[in-house]
């Protein structure tokens, strides 16, 4: 009695005393977004205004591409934007994903324009979008915009300006490819597949999905994957199986250790890198160690990790699996899996079984798309086409970027 009495008057100064932490978190939040916009947001052109030269063909509408252009207008350059998808892909990957779908890091280290006030640190996808619309407006690119436009080719006139599509009536000083890295959904074929009796469905079709009460086959380990398993859990799912070829590092959704391990400034592993490694198996992943990549894979700052505290704990509670191995074919009440053991590479010896399941979710990305508009030029050695998603320049022209 003295416990159950005595435990509602202990409980209420905490409550009031992380409240009070959270509303001064929030008011600093917000006064952090309003300082770097005042200080780092250029000023948008009245409407109507003629921009002056330099003019930029901006290829892309998605989050990079409209953040580029507000920036080039701001700063009094003239651009134009070309979208090969409808209006309705404004916002590119964020315009394509699942509405359950938002972000994984927290939104202080996602900042694609200093104009950008985000409500809470993991905004969902709708109001991603939101933001990148708002700039998109803000900057009347409305008017700069042309959906429904793909760019085939890129070619330099004799006065160096750019010609777009072989449409010499428009010329341009310079060219930003902002196509992003993920285009199309990626759905593989996989043997056996038109036997299933249940539903097959790609990682970014899935809102409106019925999936309750029902065992859920996850094939791939990746961000998709962990998505997929967020959906699973929200529609109350009977259980999330992810089929995976390897392990992928996992690390905790908190923006301290995020931020601890973005000062990496290397950007790749070192001999320091074991440090975090340890640490994360030791205390995030603690009795599912098994589940972490072994030492000797592909380390922390080789591939992105995914960056999610709810998969580790669904493993716990025992409302999803997460599963090693090969996947031999689908059969009509699930897929026949090959199970690895820690440290045995792919498609090496295991134990065979086929997981039952009553929905296939193919959680296996998205098609890069193409850079091959640009000119060959661009893609002299050493500066391969994939280098491209992290260089800023080209060897060949600092007009192109």
């Amino acid at each position: 009695m003295i416990c159950q009495e005595t435990l509602p008057i202990m409980a209420g100064p905490i409550d009031t005393a992380a409240a009070a932490f959270n509303k001064f978190v929030v008011i600093w939040f917000r006064i952090y977004q309003m300082v770097l916009a005042k200080i780092l947001a250029p000023d948008p052109p009245p409407p109507g205004t003629t921009l002056r030269r330099p003019r930029i063909a901006i290829v892309g509408a998605g989050l990079t591409g409209v953040s580029a252009a507000a920036h080039c207008v701001g700063n009094g350059f003239d651009v134009h934007i070309f979208e090969a998808g409808p209006r309705e892909h404004l916002g590119g990957i964020w315009a394509k994903v699942n509405n359950t779908s938002g972000l994984q890091i927290h939104s202080v280290m996602y900042r694609f324009f200093p104009t950008v006030f985000w409500s809470k640190g993991y905004p969902n996808r709708k109001e991603i979008v939101e933001q990148i619309e708002k700039v998109w407006k803000t900057y009347n690119l409305e008017e700069k915009t042309t959906f429904e436009h793909k760019v085939n080719s890129v070619e330099e006139d004799d006065k160096g300006r750019w010609i777009i599509n072989n449409n010499s009536d428009e010329r341009y000083d310079g060219i930003i490819a902002a196509v992003g890295s993920c285009g199309d959904p990626k759905m593989p074929h996989i043997p056996g597949q038109e036997k299933f009796k249940g539903q097959i469905y790609h990682s970014s079709e899935l809102d409106g999905k019925d999936v309750k009460d029902k065992t859920v086959l996850i094939i791939g380990g990746g961000a998709s994957a962990i998505e997929a398993m967020e959906f699973t859990t929200k529609s109350k799912a009977k259980k999330a199986k992810i089929l995976s070829r390897s392990e992928k590092w996992i690390i905790p959704r908190n923006p301290v250790i995020d931020m601890l391990l973005s000062f990496n400034i290397f950007g790749q592993e070192t001999i320091f890198s074991w440090i975090p490694e340890r640490l994360l198996r030791k205390f995030f992943y603690r009795d599912l160690a098994d589940i972490s990549p072994p030492p000797g894979s592909a380390g922390l700052f080789e591939e992105t990790p995914m960056v999610n505290n709810d998969v580790l704990e669904q493993i716990r509670s025992g409302n999803a699996e997460w599963l090693r191995g090969d996947i031999l074919e689908v059969e009509e009440n699930g897929i026949r899996f090959n199970r690895r053991q820690q440290g045995v590479p792919k498609n090496g010896p295991g134990y065979e079984k086929v997981e039952q399941g009553e929905v296939i979710i193919m959680a296996t990305g998205y098609k890069r798309p193409s850079l091959s508009f640009l000119p060959e030029e661009c893609f002299a050695e050493p500066y391969s086409a994939p280098n491209w998603y992290v260089l800023l320049f080209t060897l060949t022209s600092i007009n192109i970027n």
